[in-house]
């Protein structure tokens, strides 16, 4: 059906363009435009009108690819909920033993917790990747607070991406390396989060830092932990899209809460992501990870309690 429209509206645009190429004669009549003028004008008339609907055709075709591609997705947006809610079920079970007082082998816990975030990251790339074309990552990014600073950390990554990045993960949580004022994207989200505001996306984050309405910490980390390595300094993104993990009152009455981490995708080439869809889906997932992310933290806690 939507071939046949397709069909029916060029066909539409190309009787218009003939209309308008039959008057040019009877136009010439009136206007005592002479034959080699009058042939000059026909031919670059009609060399216009090709030029445009070979562009409308281009700019059509890959509008229509784009929303194939959403289609494409919704297996993986699927899975993503069937994970968040397999993740949340699981923990609150952890949760409930806890507080009855039976043993729980945290190492085994957490660790499958954390496969579980992982296999939701794992979709969340996916999909970001099928409608981009890019080589997408995706991580949660979790605060934490030390001293009388707050902090980020990557928390779990899709599984492509945290064999990269682990090491220097685990380096930079362990020196402080990234503290949330020192991350626009991550601050502006925490402390200005507003209806207009409700997430971060550049599809050009150079074109920003030089205008200095961007800035990470993750820039002073690469470069603190590869001095003399300058390809090792590079990040490997260039676009960027962040949703707060948050809990806002909405028509419930509950209070607000705290943002308590982000969701957050990239991708090594610009002009990637489209403000208008992608960020209905990411911020799908990041409300479905709130309540997982929020248990998980409790029951961090309440490992360090009983040790």
């Amino acid at each position: 059906m939507r071939d046949l429209r397709s069909v029916g509206n060029h066909l539409t645009l190309l009787a218009s363009c003939a209309s308008i190429i039959g008057l040019l004669p009877l136009m010439a009549t009136f206007l005592t435009i002479d034959k080699s003028a009058l042939a000059l004008i026909t031919n670059g008339t009609v060399c216009l009108i090709l030029l445009l609907l070979f562009l409308g055709t281009l700019l059509r075709e890959w509008s229509i690819a784009r929303k194939e591609r959403y289609a494409d997705i919704t297996v993986h947006i699927h899975m993503c909920q069937h994970y968040c809610r397999d993740l949340h079920s699981m923990l609150l079970d952890i949760l409930r033993k806890q507080q009855i007082g039976e043993p729980v082998n945290k190492d085994l816990a957490m660790g499958t917790a954390n496969r579980m975030l992982t296999d939701i990251l794992n979709e969340v790339q996916r999909l970001f990747a099928m409608l981009t074309g890019t080589a997408c990552r995706a991580c949660v990014k979790t605060i934490y607070e030390q001293g009388e600073n707050f902090y980020v950390q990557a928390l779990a990554r899709d599984k492509n991406s945290a064999a990269l990045c682990h090491e220097m993960d685990r380096w930079r949580q362990e020196h402080n390396a990234d503290r949330l004022e020192h991350n626009s994207d991550f601050v502006n989200l925490y402390s200005n989060y507003n209806a207009g505001n409700r997430c971060f996306l550049s599809n050009n984050l150079d074109e920003l830092r030089k205008k200095r309405k961007y800035f990470s910490s993750s820039d002073a980390a690469f470069a603190q932990r590869y001095p003399a390595d300058e390809d090792a300094r590079k990040l490997p993104y260039k676009s960027a899209v962040v949703w707060p993990i948050q809990q806002r009152r909405g028509a419930t009455g509950i209070p607000d809460d705290q943002c308590i981490g982000f969701l957050a995708v990239d991708s090594p080439c610009t002009n990637v992501f489209l403000p208008s869809w992608d960020f209905e889906i990411g911020a799908g997932i990041a409300d479905s990870l709130y309540h997982p992310l929020r248990l998980y933290s409790d029951i961090i806690s309440q490992f360090g309690e009983n040790e």
